[in-house]
């Protein structure tokens, strides 16, 4: 028994096989042609899972396909033309292209009069920004509705493909799990619905609206053979809802410590940065700080802070800049730049730096500062120090006074390269936290979404073996 898990992701499409002692087997990796910008050609997503899939080979013990993917975007299709036109590489797609969570076209002031109308209407809060698929929907809506007009549901890029594998042709099979639904903004995690006040003050039509599934338990359908001729998989395969791809990066990370959930604090520190915890009861929000749908019924709180790795890249790129400028030499060895730099600090400086360049999602951070300068903490050493430490410290800052007796007996688990490569950012995460941190390096979604599912199979398997019982016993009876 195996189970393929199938990650997309925003630039690469990353297949797993796991089979049914929970250990990886096989993967394989695709670039996405084009795909660098906040618009994506969704043929060219289609192609990169063909080759992926190709590339795994024989997939004849797969019992189950286990989707996750990039969360916020949003991509419109024609329910009943969708499956003739990935059997036949029609040029006039019935789908649009695929808008993803990097898309700018909302404003500040767009954002804000959404959350105005939707506060008059009654709606229920949920966080939403530029980049929101709803967000996207509702100004798509108002600038150029023709361009809507010509489909007939929605989801994301995931759930397009589900739909595909699945070949299915009517809008009533078109779903979304509760995870991504809300990354949307809109969605209502306590009725596990959309919030029509909210829908109807965006002025976004109701019928659109995929059906919201539940993550690690709803089967969306069977592979069909259209899909088993593209794609190389098996024919009558079950397709569980996709679901998001950070969800499923925590499981994967979770596993991999063998951590139980309750016990584990997630920092993750890339281009940007995030703190995460599992939780059963809700805490209130701001703005760099969500309380998100998890699996078995469980929350997931995340702090998401703008300022990460690309703060200290942005430091060692102006260093090597400064290099040049002084002397006319240029470094081409950026690494070794880096692990100079880090070399060289001072972690007992005296130095203060808030290092929000990007500022963040929290009123009152729009810019960064240095404070407490003296003639003597303005070496590379310490400002490298100051830096890394600030890094650390705002992630922290940004999470709610209520939220922080619930981390302060949690393993600290670290993910990301910018945590897993700078030894100034492990130093100042344990001594912030007060315990040493555990590096995990793998974060793999795709692993993280087919581990989910095959945990959950033989549960699932009997439940519907007892459906089936039942249902016979009931057909004799009659």
């Amino acid at each position: 028994m195996q189970v393929l898990g199938i990650d997309v992701g925003t630039t690469a499409i990353k297949c797993s096989l796991v089979n049914c002692n929970k250990k990886l087997e096989k993967q394989s990796c695709k670039s996405i042609e084009n795909a660098s910008g906040s618009i994506v050609d969704v043929k060219n997503v289609l192609l990169a899972m063909q080759k992926a899939m190709k590339e795994l080979g024989t997939m004849e013990n797969v019992t189950a396909i286990a989707l996750c993917g990039q969360m916020h975007g949003i991509v419109w299709w024609k329910a009943n033309k969708v499956l003739e036109a990935l059997k036949n590489n029609t040029d006039d797609t019935p789908w649009s292209d695929l808008i993803t969570w990097q898309d700018k076209r909302c404003k500040k002031e767009f954002i804000n009069e959404l959350c105005h109308q939707r506060n008059l209407n009654g709606g229920i809060f949920t966080p939403l920004s530029s980049g929101y698929a709803l967000a996207t929907f509702a100004i798509m809506m108002q600038e150029c509705p023709e361009t809507i007009e010509k489909y007939d549901t929605c989801g994301t890029i995931m759930d397009l493909i589900a739909f595909l594998l699945a070949g299915h042709t009517s809008t009533k099979n078109a779903t979304i799990d509760c995870t991504n639904a809300y990354s949307w903004g809109g969605f209502n995690t306590s009725t596990m619905s959309w919030d029509v006040p909210t829908l109807k003050a965006w002025n976004i039509p109701m019928h659109f609206m995929p059906r919201p599934c539940l993550p690690g338990k709803d089967i969306v359908g069977k592979t069909c053979s259209t899909a088993s001729n593209v794609f190389n998989v098996p024919e009558q395969i079950p397709i569980y809802v996709p679901m998001g791809d950070h969800p499923c990066s925590v499981y994967a990370l979770l596993h991999s410590t063998s951590l139980n959930a309750k016990d584990a604090l997630l920092v993750n520190i890339g281009t940007s940065a995030q703190l995460a915890f599992v939780l059963e009861d809700n805490l209130p929000t701001t703005p760099s700080f969500e309380i998100r749908p998890y699996f078995n019924q469980q929350k997931i709180a995340v702090v998401a802070a703008l300022t990460g790795g690309n703060v200290f890249a942005k430091f060692v790129e102006n260093c090597i800049k400064w290099t040049f400028d002084m002397t006319n030499f240029t470094i081409t060895d950026k690494d070794t730049a880096y692990v100079n730099i880090i070399a060289a600090a001072n972690k007992n400086t005296t130095l203060v730096c808030r290092p929000t360049l990007l500022g963040e999602r929290n009123e009152g951070i729009s810019a960064g500062e240095i404070v407490n300068l003296t003639m003597d903490n303005w070496t590379l050493g310490d400002m490298s120090a100051a830096i890394a430490k600030g890094i650390v410290n705002n992630l922290f800052e940004l999470l709610p006074p209520s939220a922080k007796p619930l981390i302060r007996h949690r393993t600290v688990i670290g993910s990301g390269n910018a945590l897993v490569k700078n030894e100034l950012l492990q130093h100042y995460t344990n001594e912030l936290t007060g315990r040493p941190i555990v590096l995990a390096p793998s974060s793999d979604a795709s692993f993280g979404a087919s581990l989910l599912i095959s945990e959950a199979l033989p549960y699932l398997m009997a439940k519907q073996k007892h459906r089936y019982f039942i249902s016979v016993c009931g057909c004799a009876q009659r």
